[in-house]
């Protein structure tokens, strides 16, 4: 399967605000003012990144399910198992970015405290003073005392163990040999039984972009379910990694809306 270019699409626009405009200087001095002053303007940038990485992966899934829609023809084709994968891929990265997200909120927890930063902070409403609150606690692993918010002090060890095992790391094959038998060998039960019969890939060897391995992206798949637990347990799971990453985007939306409410308009 080739990768189809985008003049075989319809074009379409980026449908964002009206684009505005700063001096690189209102974002970040020439020179660092002052060391207080240095980490609380780099802090912002970090948050800026980290919502736009969240962002550009939750629009990356939803352009390629949007897309690359199943046309009704076999379950097990390369057309699903390229779609799937790539899916796969985005979710992989996208766990990896939550936690790495969740580090930065915890290596710079001081910065995040300081008076600068709270000082933006409560020109936020209350409710994004509470994320906030609630975010620096899942950061720091401190016990939550709202019974709904207790979930995130797992899954947070958890996006840890599948940012470390298969995120951003190649050479733990142990566990992606583990998800491999997972998912051929002891089954996976909402994965249909012609899917887990057969190791498959498709290979070109004058095209890579005419090739993929699907099989390890079922070992992918695998691993996950190893991780959370069962089939229900990865949608829980799924769900609450999704309510985290609204967590975060809010929080940082908010505060990133009142830096900018603060600079000359240009």
């Amino acid at each position: 399967m080739t990768i189809k270019h985008p003049d075989l699409f319809e074009s379409w626009e980026f449908d964002n605000q009206k684009m505005r405009k700063s001096l690189p200087s209102d974002i970040l001095a020439v020179t660092p003012k002052n060391a207080s002053d240095e980490e609380f303007k780099t802090a912002l940038l970090s948050l800026a990144m980290i919502f736009n990485d969240l962002r550009g992966l939750i629009f990356l899934d939803e352009t390629i399910k949007t897309l690359y829609k199943n046309s009704g023809g076999p379950t097990v084709s390369e057309h699903t198992g390229e779609r799937e994968g790539i899916i796969e891929q985005i979710y992989k990265i996208l766990l990896a970015t939550v936690h790495e997200s969740i580090v930065f909120v915890r290596d710079s927890h001081k910065t995040l405290e300081s008076e600068l930063f709270q000082k933006l902070l409560k020109r936020t409403s209350q409710d994004t003073q509470d994320e906030w609150k609630v975010l620096i606690k899942i950061a720091k692993e401190e016990p939550l005392s709202n019974p709904d918010l207790k979930k995130y002090e797992a899954l947070i060890k958890l996006l840890k163990l599948a940012r470390n095992n298969v995120g951003f790391h190649y050479q733990t094959n142990k566990k992606l040999n583990e998800g491999f038998r997972r998912f051929f060998y002891k089954k996976i039960s909402d994965v249909e039984l012609g899917a887990s019969m057969w190791a498959y890939h498709s290979i070109k060897k004058s095209d890579p972009l005419a090739s993929r391995y699907y099989y390890v992206d079922a070992a992918l798949q695998g691993y996950y379910h190893d991780l959370f637990g069962d089939e229900k347990s990865v949608r829980v799971r799924t769900d609450e990694i999704f309510d985290v990453i609204a967590l975060i985007t809010r929080a940082i939306q908010a505060v990133l809306v009142e830096f900018h409410s603060t600079l000359p308009n240009r």
